[in-house]
């Protein structure tokens, strides 16, 4: 983290793509912690549930900061709708998939 924290220094934060990989690597922060729990604690699925939440919330936040930063770039648009459907914002997820098609 702290490498790629240096290199967004560097250029001042405005190259997508690692930025991508920056969001990457956090979200692979979670998968690891969801991944440490032990399935047959008795709070296993509130814990889980927990990280689940965080991380659609960090994925979210992360693509929306995105599509204001970079609002050509179509590959984050589609991100951002893939999660809004993976979320149940099925209006929302519409409405960035409609503008990746245009």
């Amino acid at each position: 983290m702290t490498y790629y924290d240096r290199l967004a220094a560097i250029d001042g934060g405005n190259d997508s793509a690692l930025q991508g990989q920056i969001a990457g690597l956090k979200v692979k922060r979670f998968n690891y912690a969801l991944s440490k729990l032990d399935p047959n604690a008795a709070d296993y699925a509130e814990k889980a549930a927990a990280i689940n939440a965080e991380r659609q919330a960090f994925q979210l936040e992360e693509c929306r900061r995105g599509r204001k930063r970079y609002p050509t770039d179509l590959q984050i648009r589609f991100e951002l709708g893939l999660l809004y459907y993976e979320a149940g914002k099925i209006s929302e997820a519409i409405q960035e998939f409609q503008k990746v098609i245009q």
